[in-house]
């Protein structure tokens, strides 16, 4: 009888473990699936969005319809706080698993255990910076960890899409010497796995910005596989960035 009565308490708190892991596991699928349409919505935003001439309430008023909030510019900037003329912006939507949790850590192995199960790290984030009252830059940033490969090994792996969006008479814009107005590059990403693709846009009338913002974030959330790659990711920029290899 003993023995009976340990196996039943054995068998109702796996299945009492089994059903919180899948209420766990369901509650971070849903909010995830829920960030990313906010994701989408403000992604294409983006590619009606006036950056040749927005001035700082454009932005703002942009920002705030999308869950933005204004943020301290960086030590060193010229504007220490924002006020009428200057000021930094953030807009973000991520799952639950960023920032992921460092290595070596409880948290990081169950966040490994979550992305077997189909629940990866992702990130959209997008910088604005007004200086002078207008827009001056923008930064934004896709962002998935995944499982690769490495040496026979099993690694992270980050698939990044980064859209840095400026006005060509600065004179820190890559474009800045550059005659094109659009250009799509893979930067090598050194000391770290990344696949990586940048795209940089000048802020002027005429950029295809509905091919710099063609993004599908369905693979986010995809239960089956991560985002492979940039054509599945990026695919009006990854088939610009081919064309110019040609």
């Amino acid at each position: 009888m003993p023995n009976l009565r340990l196996n039943e308490i054995r068998w109702r708190v796996a299945v009492i473990l089994t059903v919180v892991a899948a209420l766990v596991w369901a509650y971070l699928f849903i909010y995830s699936v829920v960030q990313r349409h906010k994701a989408e919505r403000f992604l294409a935003d983006m590619k009606s969005f006036p950056f040749d001439s927005a001035g700082i309430n454009e932005v703002g008023s942009f920002v705030e319809r999308h869950g933005g909030l204004p943020i301290h510019p960086a030590l060193g900037h010229l504007a220490p706080t924002c006020n009428i003329r200057d000021c930094d912006f953030e807009v973000s939507m991520k799952n639950w698993l960023i920032p992921v949790p460092e290595e070596g850590t409880i948290a990081h192995s169950i966040c490994r255990a979550l992305m077997h199960v189909g629940i990866r790290p992702w990130v959209v984030a997008s910088y604005f910076t007004v200086r002078g009252g207008k827009l001056q830059e923008t930064s934004t940033t896709i962002t998935q960890l995944k499982f690769g490969e490495r040496r026979g090994s099993t690694v992270l792996m980050e698939i990044a899409y980064d859209v840095i969006t400026c006005e060509k008479t600065q004179s820190d814009c890559p474009l800045h010497d550059q005659p094109e107005n659009y250009m799509v590059a893979k930067p090598f990403a050194s000391g770290f796995d990344a696949d990586l693709l940048d795209a940089w846009v000048s802020q002027g009338a005429g950029v295809p910005m509905s091919r710099v913002f063609d993004v599908d974030l369905r693979c986010m959330t995809s239960l089956l596989h991560p985002c492979r790659d940039f054509a599945e990711l990026a695919p009006s920029a990854w088939a610009d960035h081919a064309q110019r290899q040609q």
